[in-house]
């Protein structure tokens, strides 16, 4: 056992990877713990980490940082949730949102800067380019301002959205912000927590507020999903306890830790939204040289079938057809794969934890809908209420998008100009992203 006052070489738990050194300035208290005040990462209270020590790899860690090796004995990968921009943002590296980067020295020069590295894509080894980023505590207040402009952004053209819609922000604005003073449980910080909390829940209007640039992704920490009418009628009070559930689902948190996944096998492809994943497939297998790419053939179940095997293992996707059960098992796609092909899934976003948990790693493009080109999807689409109301619901699917746990390719508007030529676009894309790293954010598993 290592004494109280003993060098503590690598921690087995640590803060976002396996091996983190243990900063200068930490205390080791009795009975092989040692207490770590929550300041680079956001905690509630103290957390106990035990520690076992390691003189080898301290002696190592000491040979390489004195060497040149390493500047730290930090180690990890991040995917980080917003755009930063470079020096506006008090850092040298600019980043943009999703962009996955090494993490190298979080105490760089003795300040509250993160020395990164950015990835190769293709590779998932460091590139050249270094630079900083805010350390986890200053990113999520460049998170909180840059959602609170979204929140607040003004304009002609919403302002007419929401003179004319009856579900506007506008009103649940003016709604949320009472006087402080009127209630002293109240702060300025609960009652924007509101609004953040409104915010996300109004998919239409906030995905509207977001171009690629400045695009911000929220991850819930609690409940999955709240009710969308819980978040429509929060008030200030329920905002203000901490302990509330409310207040628990949002946290901000501005980089993900992820660790990098290979596989040598053709990955299976999953298309949203899943409204246009059955012409797409189509589409993709009559048109030429489509011999990367196949479906994947369901089993076809009774009732009886369907819920023994069910309760063995669960199915990656199912639908149900008619007297009988249309189930897509782990078996089904991997049989796709031995062949060399792709397999084309018409599947929901809700499947790819488990595949991601069966270390299969799906594919997902997520064809880009707005008001711009949702007419030239008329051959595509089926037939909706109005298109309006299918960029609404594709929209939806947008925030969906973020709680999946890997990384996802995104077809802007203007990368194509009509279905053929979005077809195309599409198989390429799948082909360059057979070629990348995966990404994989285990915490949210």
């Amino acid at each position: 056992m290592c004494k109280e006052e003993e060098p503590l070489a690598l921690c087995d738990l640590g803060l976002f990877s396996s091996q983190v050194a243990l900063a200068p300035g930490l205390s080791l208290k009795s009975h092989q713990e040692f207490v770590l005040e929550a300041t680079t990462f956001y905690w509630l209270g103290l957390i106990h980490l035990h520690y076992r020590a390691n003189f080898d790899a301290y002696r190592r860690l000491q040979r390489d940082v004195a060497n040149g090796t390493l500047v730290s004995g930090d180690s990890f990968y991040i995917r980080v949730n917003l755009k930063i921009s470079g020096q506006s943002d008090n850092c040298s590296l600019s980043v943009r949102c999703d962009e996955v980067v090494h993490v190298l020295d979080t105490r760089y020069q003795g300040r509250c800067e993160w020395l990164c590295s950015r990835v190769d894509p293709y590779t998932g080894s460091d590139q050249t380019e270094r630079g900083t980023l805010p350390s986890n505590s200053r990113a999520q207040q460049l998170l909180l301002v840059k959602i609170q402009k979204l929140v607040y952004r003004g304009g002609k053209e919403e302002n007419e959205i929401h003179r004319n819609s009856r579900s506007n922000l506008q009103t649940e604005e003016v709604n949320a912000t009472p006087d402080p003073k009127a209630s002293p449980r109240l702060s300025r910080a609960s009652i924007f927590l509101t609004q953040i909390l409104q915010f996300v829940s109004r998919v239409d209007i906030k995905y509207k507020r977001m171009n690629s640039n400045e695009r911000v992704r929220l991850i819930n920490s609690g409940s999955a999903s709240l009710p969308r009418h819980g978040l429509e009628t929060l008030r200030p009070e329920d905002a203000a306890d901490p302990d509330s559930e409310l207040s628990r689902s949002l946290n901000l948190i501005p980089y993900s830790p992820v660790t990098p996944q290979r596989t040598q096998r053709r990955r299976p492809v999953i298309f949203t939204p899943t409204a246009l994943a059955k012409t797409i497939i189509q589409k993709i297998l009559n048109m030429g040289e489509a011999m990367d790419f196949d479906i994947c053939k369901p089993d076809t179940l009774s009732k009886e079938e369907f819920h023994l095997k069910q309760n063995v293992e669960p199915f990656i996707h199912y639908k149900e057809k008619h007297a009988t059960f249309e189930c897509i098992t782990r078996e089904n796609i991997e049989a796709v794969a031995a062949k060399g092909k792709h397999c084309l899934l018409e599947a929901e976003l809700s499947c790819v934890k488990d595949l991601l948990r069966r270390e299969i790693y799906p594919i997902i493009i997520h064809v880009k809908i707005c008001e711009r080109n949702v007419k030239k999807l008329r051959k595509v689409s089926p037939r909706v209420d109005s298109e309006e109301e299918f960029v609404r619901s594709c929209r939806a699917k947008d925030k969906e998008l973020e709680t999946i746990p890997c990384l996802y390719a995104s077809l802007e508007p203007e990368a194509w100009t009509g279905v053929d030529d979005l077809i195309r676009v599409v198989k390429d894309r799948i082909l360059d992203e057979q070629k990348r790293t995966v990404w994989v954010e285990q915490d949210l598993l």
